[in-house]
């Protein structure tokens, strides 16, 4: 907007003219909106789980065989029926799954394991106690 007085330009909310101060608009009318809608409250910042804790116990209980391996999956089930549940964040989901999975290899691994074991020395014991008799003879 222009002024009529002095006929510098004004931007068109001006109420004075910058430059000679001459009034420009007699009746100014506020635009009085309303106060924009309250923002949706966030999603809950939801706890960590333990992904990573379980994927090490599944590396561990197939590198070593120990009991590691059956921590490794009943731990992992928990997590994540906690993720399904929405108790915990889907943020290590991945490695949960993972380790889980190792954790069922690593079992029947040790079971695989332990059952070679036993009939080893079910069979030395048979094999052995049967040299024994011969020498004796």
């Amino acid at each position: 907007m222009n002024c009529p007085k002095c006929g510098s330009p004004n931007p068109d909310f001006a109420i004075y003219c910058h430059q000679c101060g001459k009034l420009l608009a007699e009746e100014t009318t506020l635009d009085i909106s309303p106060p924009p809608p309250p923002e949706p409250p966030s999603a809950p910042i939801l706890p960590k789980g333990n992904g990573v804790l379980v994927l090490v116990f599944g590396i561990l209980g197939i590198a070593t065989c120990l009991p590691l391996s059956i921590i490794a999956w009943l731990m992992g089930h928990g997590e994540l029926q906690k993720m399904r549940r929405g108790l915990i964040s889907t943020e290590e989901e991945g490695l949960t799954k993972v380790g889980r999975i190792l954790g069922i290899i690593g079992t029947i691994l040790m079971a695989l394991i332990g059952i070679i074991i036993f009939f080893f020395i079910v069979i030395t014991l048979q094999f052995g106690t049967e040299y024994i008799n011969d020498l004796q003879l």
